[in-house]
Protein backbone atom coordinates (compact mmCIF):
# COMPACT_ATOMS: atom_id res chain seq x y z
CA UNK A 1 0.00 0.00 0.00
CA UNK A 2 2.63 2.19 0.80
CA UNK A 3 4.64 1.45 -2.25
CA UNK A 4 1.56 2.32 -4.58
CA UNK A 5 0.39 5.45 -2.60
CA UNK A 6 4.14 6.50 -3.50
CA UNK A 7 3.88 5.53 -7.10
CA UNK A 8 0.85 7.29 -7.69
CA UNK A 9 2.57 10.61 -6.07
CA UNK A 10 5.47 10.14 -8.43
CA UNK A 11 3.20 10.17 -11.45
CA UNK A 12 1.16 13.38 -10.55
CA UNK A 13 4.50 14.95 -9.71
CA UNK A 14 6.34 14.39 -13.29
CA UNK A 15 2.82 14.75 -15.19
CA UNK A 16 2.59 18.62 -13.36
CA UNK A 17 6.19 19.18 -13.63
CA UNK A 18 5.39 18.24 -17.98
CA UNK A 19 5.13 21.27 -20.27
CA UNK A 20 2.43 22.12 -22.10
CA UNK A 21 1.70 20.24 -25.66
CA UNK A 22 3.28 22.27 -28.18
CA UNK A 23 5.56 24.85 -25.89
CA UNK A 24 8.89 24.99 -26.80
CA UNK A 25 8.61 24.74 -30.11
CA UNK A 26 9.93 27.66 -32.68
CA UNK A 27 7.43 29.02 -35.64
CA UNK A 28 8.69 29.76 -38.81
CA UNK A 29 5.36 31.10 -40.46
CA UNK A 30 4.06 33.84 -42.55
CA UNK A 31 0.67 33.78 -40.84
CA UNK A 32 -1.19 32.25 -38.16
CA UNK A 33 -0.69 28.41 -37.93
CA UNK A 34 -4.13 28.09 -35.70
CA UNK A 35 -7.21 30.17 -37.09
CA UNK A 36 -10.10 30.10 -34.23
CA UNK A 37 -13.29 31.44 -34.34
CA UNK A 38 -15.37 32.58 -31.36
CA UNK A 39 -16.65 29.60 -29.48
CA UNK A 40 -15.59 27.44 -32.49
CA UNK A 41 -12.61 24.30 -32.11
CA UNK A 42 -9.32 25.38 -33.56
CA UNK A 43 -8.16 25.00 -36.89
CA UNK A 44 -5.05 23.73 -38.65
CA UNK A 45 -3.63 24.11 -41.57
CA UNK A 46 -4.58 21.71 -44.31
CA UNK A 47 -2.22 18.25 -43.84
CA UNK A 48 -1.42 18.95 -39.99
CA UNK A 49 -3.22 16.47 -37.53
CA UNK A 50 -0.68 16.99 -34.62
CA UNK A 51 -0.70 20.86 -33.81
CA UNK A 52 2.69 19.87 -32.35
CA UNK A 53 4.00 19.27 -35.71
CA UNK A 54 2.50 22.23 -37.26
CA UNK A 55 6.43 23.63 -37.80
CA UNK A 56 10.01 21.21 -37.60
CA UNK A 57 11.80 21.96 -34.82
CA UNK A 58 14.73 24.08 -35.78
CA UNK A 59 15.26 26.42 -38.57
CA UNK A 60 13.75 25.63 -41.92
CA UNK A 61 16.17 24.31 -44.83
CA UNK A 62 17.96 25.95 -46.72
CA UNK A 63 15.84 25.03 -50.13
CA UNK A 64 13.03 26.10 -48.12
CA UNK A 65 13.48 29.38 -48.32
CA UNK A 66 11.52 31.79 -50.73
CA UNK A 67 13.18 32.87 -53.90
CA UNK A 68 12.43 36.43 -54.92
CA UNK A 69 9.72 37.40 -56.90
CA UNK A 70 11.36 37.98 -60.74
CA UNK A 71 10.52 41.62 -61.60
CA UNK A 72 6.78 42.25 -62.52
CA UNK A 73 5.64 38.75 -61.07
CA UNK A 74 2.83 38.95 -59.25
CA UNK A 75 3.41 38.62 -55.37
CA UNK A 76 0.90 35.58 -54.63
CA UNK A 77 2.62 33.71 -57.75
CA UNK A 78 5.91 31.84 -57.22
CA UNK A 79 8.47 32.02 -59.86
CA UNK A 80 8.83 28.74 -62.60
CA UNK A 81 10.81 26.45 -61.16
CA UNK A 82 11.40 27.97 -57.35
CA UNK A 83 11.25 26.43 -54.40
CA UNK A 84 8.42 27.75 -51.66
CA UNK A 85 7.51 27.54 -48.13
CA UNK A 86 4.34 27.42 -46.94
CA UNK A 87 2.84 30.54 -44.90
CA UNK A 88 1.66 27.57 -42.39
CA UNK A 89 5.54 25.61 -42.64
CA UNK A 90 4.16 22.25 -42.81
CA UNK A 91 6.30 19.24 -42.18
CA UNK A 92 6.01 18.62 -46.15
CA UNK A 93 5.08 21.37 -48.72
CA UNK A 94 4.06 18.97 -50.95
CA UNK A 95 0.91 18.36 -49.04
CA UNK A 96 0.29 22.25 -48.06
CA UNK A 97 -1.00 24.92 -49.71
CA UNK A 98 1.54 27.46 -51.62
CA UNK A 99 0.94 31.13 -50.42
CA UNK A 100 3.64 33.46 -50.91
CA UNK A 101 4.02 36.78 -48.61
CA UNK A 102 5.11 40.00 -49.85
CA UNK A 103 8.61 40.20 -50.75
CA UNK A 104 9.08 43.16 -47.53
CA UNK A 105 8.42 39.85 -45.03
CA UNK A 106 11.36 37.78 -46.45
CA UNK A 107 14.97 37.85 -45.80
CA UNK A 108 16.42 35.81 -47.98
CA UNK A 109 20.04 35.74 -48.49
CA UNK A 110 22.17 36.52 -50.78
CA UNK A 111 23.31 33.39 -52.34
CA UNK A 112 19.65 32.69 -53.90
CA UNK A 113 19.51 36.30 -54.99
CA UNK A 114 19.04 35.97 -59.01
CA UNK A 115 20.99 38.84 -61.01
CA UNK A 116 18.37 40.54 -63.15
CA UNK A 117 18.10 38.78 -67.26
CA UNK A 118 18.18 41.44 -70.00
CA UNK A 119 16.46 41.10 -73.48
CA UNK A 120 18.76 42.24 -76.62
CA UNK A 121 16.15 43.71 -78.82
CA UNK A 122 17.40 42.83 -82.80
CA UNK A 123 16.40 45.56 -85.20
CA UNK A 124 14.32 44.24 -88.16
CA UNK A 125 16.37 45.04 -91.26
CA UNK A 126 15.14 47.46 -92.99
CA UNK A 127 13.30 46.24 -96.84
CA UNK A 128 15.81 46.71 -99.86
CA UNK A 129 15.35 49.57 -101.67
CA UNK A 130 13.88 49.26 -105.16
CA UNK A 131 16.56 49.40 -107.77
CA UNK A 132 15.11 51.55 -110.41
CA UNK A 133 11.58 52.78 -110.87
CA UNK A 134 8.45 50.79 -110.43
CA UNK A 135 6.74 49.40 -113.87
CA UNK A 136 5.40 52.13 -116.18
CA UNK A 137 4.06 52.77 -119.35
CA UNK A 138 3.62 55.66 -121.91
CA UNK A 139 1.88 56.61 -124.89
CA UNK A 140 2.84 60.03 -126.52
CA UNK A 141 2.56 61.57 -129.60
CA UNK A 142 5.51 64.10 -131.39
CA UNK A 143 5.18 66.71 -134.04
CA UNK A 144 8.53 68.00 -135.73
CA UNK A 145 10.26 69.53 -137.85
CA UNK A 146 12.15 67.85 -140.00
CA UNK A 147 14.97 69.02 -142.18
CA UNK A 148 17.59 66.43 -144.37
CA UNK A 149 20.42 67.43 -146.29
CA UNK A 150 23.13 66.00 -148.64
CA UNK A 151 25.45 67.93 -149.85
CA UNK A 152 27.94 67.01 -152.35
CA UNK A 153 31.41 68.81 -153.78
CA UNK A 154 31.16 71.46 -151.27
CA UNK A 155 27.40 72.50 -152.41
CA UNK A 156 24.01 71.54 -151.16
CA UNK A 157 22.70 68.90 -153.49
CA UNK A 158 19.73 68.06 -151.57
CA UNK A 159 17.07 70.06 -149.07
CA UNK A 160 14.09 68.18 -147.73
CA UNK A 161 11.49 70.49 -144.87
CA UNK A 162 8.59 69.80 -143.43
CA UNK A 163 6.47 67.88 -140.72
CA UNK A 164 6.58 64.77 -139.48
CA UNK A 165 4.61 63.21 -136.72
CA UNK A 166 5.23 60.47 -134.39
CA UNK A 167 3.08 57.73 -132.52
CA UNK A 168 5.50 56.21 -129.47
CA UNK A 169 5.06 54.22 -126.38
CA UNK A 170 7.49 53.44 -124.00
CA UNK A 171 7.60 50.61 -121.21
CA UNK A 172 10.33 50.55 -118.38
CA UNK A 173 10.70 47.39 -116.00
CA UNK A 174 13.06 48.47 -113.04
CA UNK A 175 16.08 49.75 -114.70
CA UNK A 176 15.18 48.74 -117.92
CA UNK A 177 13.45 50.75 -120.34
CA UNK A 178 12.02 49.79 -124.29
CA UNK A 179 10.62 52.26 -127.15
CA UNK A 180 8.44 51.91 -130.18
CA UNK A 181 7.71 54.45 -132.16
CA UNK A 182 5.83 54.72 -136.00
CA UNK A 183 6.34 58.30 -137.88
CA UNK A 184 5.62 59.67 -141.03
CA UNK A 185 5.02 62.59 -142.95
CA UNK A 186 5.50 64.17 -146.56
CA UNK A 187 7.90 66.95 -146.58
CA UNK A 188 9.31 69.42 -150.00
CA UNK A 189 12.12 68.70 -151.97
CA UNK A 190 14.70 70.80 -153.38
CA UNK A 191 17.39 68.75 -155.56
CA UNK A 192 18.72 67.94 -158.56
CA UNK A 193 17.90 65.73 -161.39
CA UNK A 194 20.89 63.84 -162.84
CA UNK A 195 20.11 64.06 -166.96
CA UNK A 196 22.15 62.40 -169.50
CA UNK A 197 20.88 63.04 -173.13
CA UNK A 198 22.94 60.29 -174.32
CA UNK A 199 25.41 57.64 -173.24
CA UNK A 200 27.87 59.74 -174.40
CA UNK A 201 27.30 63.22 -173.23
CA UNK A 202 28.19 64.33 -170.02
CA UNK A 203 25.58 64.22 -166.88
CA UNK A 204 23.61 67.39 -166.28
CA UNK A 205 22.45 68.57 -163.13
CA UNK A 206 18.59 70.32 -163.15
CA UNK A 207 16.70 71.59 -160.69
CA UNK A 208 13.79 69.70 -159.09
CA UNK A 209 11.37 70.83 -156.74
CA UNK A 210 9.06 67.69 -155.92
CA UNK A 211 7.59 66.17 -152.81
CA UNK A 212 8.71 63.27 -150.65
CA UNK A 213 7.01 61.08 -148.43
CA UNK A 214 8.69 59.07 -145.16
CA UNK A 215 7.37 56.22 -143.55
CA UNK A 216 9.11 54.49 -140.93
CA UNK A 217 9.78 52.68 -137.50
CA UNK A 218 12.31 53.19 -134.67
CA UNK A 219 12.85 50.81 -131.84
CA UNK A 220 14.92 51.51 -128.72
CA UNK A 221 16.45 49.58 -125.55
CA UNK A 222 18.52 51.25 -122.28
CA UNK A 223 19.29 50.94 -119.37
CA UNK A 224 18.60 53.32 -116.45
CA UNK A 225 21.46 53.51 -114.31
CA UNK A 226 20.80 55.75 -110.71
CA UNK A 227 23.28 55.45 -107.77
CA UNK A 228 22.10 55.93 -104.83
CA UNK A 229 24.11 58.88 -103.85
CA UNK A 230 22.17 60.97 -106.65
CA UNK A 231 18.84 60.14 -104.77
CA UNK A 232 16.54 60.12 -107.80
CA UNK A 233 17.71 63.27 -108.88
CA UNK A 234 20.01 61.87 -112.05
CA UNK A 235 20.89 58.93 -113.88
CA UNK A 236 22.76 57.62 -116.93
CA UNK A 237 21.49 55.75 -119.68
CA UNK A 238 23.30 53.37 -122.18
CA UNK A 239 21.64 51.51 -124.69
CA UNK A 240 21.30 51.06 -128.20
CA UNK A 241 18.42 52.16 -131.11
CA UNK A 242 17.79 51.33 -134.93
CA UNK A 243 15.36 53.25 -137.17
CA UNK A 244 14.51 51.93 -139.88
CA UNK A 245 12.31 53.97 -143.07
CA UNK A 246 11.28 54.54 -146.31
CA UNK A 247 11.74 58.12 -148.19
CA UNK A 248 9.40 57.95 -151.75
CA UNK A 249 9.96 60.72 -154.62
CA UNK A 250 6.43 60.08 -156.73
CA UNK A 251 6.74 60.92 -160.22
CA UNK A 252 7.60 64.53 -161.86
CA UNK A 253 9.66 66.93 -163.67
CA UNK A 254 12.41 68.97 -163.45
CA UNK A 255 13.29 72.43 -164.57
CA UNK A 256 13.23 72.00 -167.84
CA UNK A 257 10.21 70.02 -168.19
CA UNK A 258 11.81 66.38 -168.37
CA UNK A 259 10.09 63.57 -166.92
CA UNK A 260 11.28 62.10 -163.82
CA UNK A 261 10.14 58.53 -162.69
CA UNK A 262 9.47 58.00 -159.11
CA UNK A 263 12.03 56.79 -156.87
CA UNK A 264 11.69 54.60 -153.51
CA UNK A 265 15.01 54.18 -150.94
CA UNK A 266 14.72 52.09 -148.14
CA UNK A 267 17.22 53.21 -144.98
CA UNK A 268 17.72 51.40 -141.75
CA UNK A 269 20.68 51.89 -139.33
CA UNK A 270 21.85 50.92 -136.25
CA UNK A 271 23.29 53.13 -133.44
CA UNK A 272 24.55 52.99 -129.87
CA UNK A 273 24.54 55.16 -127.07
CA UNK A 274 25.04 56.90 -123.75
CA UNK A 275 23.15 59.35 -121.65
CA UNK A 276 22.35 61.56 -118.86
CA UNK A 277 18.51 61.74 -117.18
CA UNK A 278 17.69 64.78 -114.91
CA UNK A 279 15.04 65.19 -112.36
CA UNK A 280 14.52 68.24 -110.60
CA UNK A 281 11.14 68.46 -108.25
CA UNK A 282 9.17 71.84 -108.72
CA UNK A 283 5.93 71.84 -106.42
CA UNK A 284 4.28 68.91 -104.99
CA UNK A 285 3.14 67.01 -108.12
CA UNK A 286 5.46 68.12 -110.81
CA UNK A 287 9.23 67.63 -112.14
CA UNK A 288 11.12 69.30 -114.65
CA UNK A 289 13.62 66.56 -115.93
CA UNK A 290 15.87 66.33 -119.43
CA UNK A 291 17.12 63.54 -121.03
CA UNK A 292 20.27 63.80 -123.37
CA UNK A 293 21.87 61.20 -125.20
CA UNK A 294 24.96 60.69 -127.80
CA UNK A 295 26.08 57.97 -129.80
CA UNK A 296 26.65 56.99 -133.41
CA UNK A 297 25.22 56.08 -136.59
CA UNK A 298 27.80 52.56 -136.49
CA UNK A 299 25.88 50.50 -139.38
CA UNK A 300 23.30 51.76 -142.33
CA UNK A 301 21.82 50.37 -145.15
CA UNK A 302 20.62 52.38 -148.11
CA UNK A 303 19.16 50.16 -150.99
CA UNK A 304 17.35 52.64 -154.24
CA UNK A 305 15.42 51.80 -156.55
CA UNK A 306 17.41 53.31 -159.17
CA UNK A 307 20.25 50.38 -159.09
CA UNK A 308 20.12 46.72 -157.45
CA UNK A 309 23.35 47.43 -155.54
CA UNK A 310 23.41 48.27 -152.43
CA UNK A 311 24.67 51.37 -150.82
CA UNK A 312 26.25 51.97 -147.04
CA UNK A 313 27.02 54.98 -145.85
CA UNK A 314 29.79 55.48 -143.46
CA UNK A 315 29.26 56.14 -139.50
CA UNK A 316 28.45 59.43 -138.24
CA UNK A 317 27.34 61.20 -135.09
CA UNK A 318 23.57 60.81 -133.40
CA UNK A 319 22.80 63.35 -130.21
CA UNK A 320 19.41 64.66 -129.06
CA UNK A 321 18.29 66.25 -126.42
CA UNK A 322 14.46 66.88 -124.43
CA UNK A 323 13.45 69.23 -121.66
CA UNK A 324 10.19 69.08 -120.09
CA UNK A 325 7.57 69.60 -117.27
CA UNK A 326 6.17 65.91 -115.87
CA UNK A 327 3.56 65.83 -113.59
CA UNK A 328 2.43 62.20 -112.16
CA UNK A 329 0.43 61.17 -115.60
CA UNK A 330 0.81 63.64 -117.94
CA UNK A 331 3.94 65.48 -119.93
CA UNK A 332 4.96 68.27 -122.04
CA UNK A 333 8.16 68.64 -123.50
CA UNK A 334 10.84 70.19 -126.47
CA UNK A 335 12.60 68.19 -128.35
CA UNK A 336 15.54 68.26 -130.75
CA UNK A 337 17.92 65.50 -132.22
CA UNK A 338 20.64 65.23 -135.64
CA UNK A 339 21.86 62.06 -136.97
CA UNK A 340 24.36 61.86 -139.97
CA UNK A 341 26.34 59.76 -142.06
CA UNK A 342 29.97 59.99 -143.89
CA UNK A 343 29.82 59.32 -147.41
CA UNK A 344 29.61 55.68 -148.63
CA UNK A 345 31.82 54.18 -150.89
CA UNK A 346 31.69 54.19 -155.05
CA UNK A 347 29.73 51.68 -156.19
CA UNK A 348 28.96 50.86 -160.14
CA UNK A 349 25.58 51.68 -161.33
CA UNK A 350 24.15 50.57 -164.56
CA UNK A 351 25.86 53.10 -166.58
CA UNK A 352 28.05 54.95 -164.06
CA UNK A 353 29.33 55.07 -160.49
CA UNK A 354 27.73 56.79 -158.18
CA UNK A 355 27.17 56.57 -153.95
CA UNK A 356 25.15 58.77 -150.98
CA UNK A 357 27.07 62.12 -150.43
CA UNK A 358 27.27 63.66 -146.82
CA UNK A 359 23.46 63.25 -145.48
CA UNK A 360 21.84 65.14 -142.06
CA UNK A 361 19.10 64.55 -140.75
CA UNK A 362 17.64 67.81 -138.19
CA UNK A 363 14.58 67.26 -136.47
CA UNK A 364 12.87 69.65 -133.95
CA UNK A 365 9.43 69.88 -131.93
CA UNK A 366 7.24 68.89 -129.14
CA UNK A 367 6.32 66.06 -127.28
CA UNK A 368 3.28 65.08 -124.67
CA UNK A 369 1.62 62.51 -123.69
CA UNK A 370 0.40 60.40 -120.39
CA UNK A 371 1.49 57.75 -118.19
CA UNK A 372 0.30 55.07 -116.11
Amino acid sequence: MALSMRILLGLTILLAARPAVGDGVDHYELAPSVLRAAGAPPIYPAGVNNPSLGNPSGPPPEGAVPTPLLPGAPNSVAPAGASTWPASNPASPSNAPVVIGTPGAWNPPPSVVQPPTYSVAVPTPAPAAAIGPPSQACWYTRAEYFHWNERSGGTDFVNEAGALYTLGYTRQFGVERFRAELFGGQVNYQGYDMYQATSSSPIEYIPLSNNTDYLGLRGEYELVLAPAAWEGRAAFLVGFGTRFWIRGFPDGTDAQGNMVPSIQETWWTFYPYLGLETHLPWGSNLEVYSESRVGATALTYQLSTVDTNPLWPQPGIMANTEIGLRGSHFFAAARVEVMSWSPSPLVWGSSAQWNQPNSVMFTAGGRCGFMF
